[in-house]
């Protein structure tokens, strides 16, 4: 899986999309906090 962190800056807060597949999975960041504890 690939890992793209891209940064808005009208939300001021980062959004991670996940590539799976081809497909293109905004992750908000609350999202983002599980699966990083679940990988830990």
């Amino acid at each position: 899986m690939e890992k793209m962190y891209c940064h808005s800056r009208e939300e001021d807060s980062k959004a991670v999309y996940l590539t799976v597949r081809g497909y293109l999975i905004k992750l908000s960041p609350e999202q983002m906090k599980m699966i990083s504890a679940g990988r830990k």
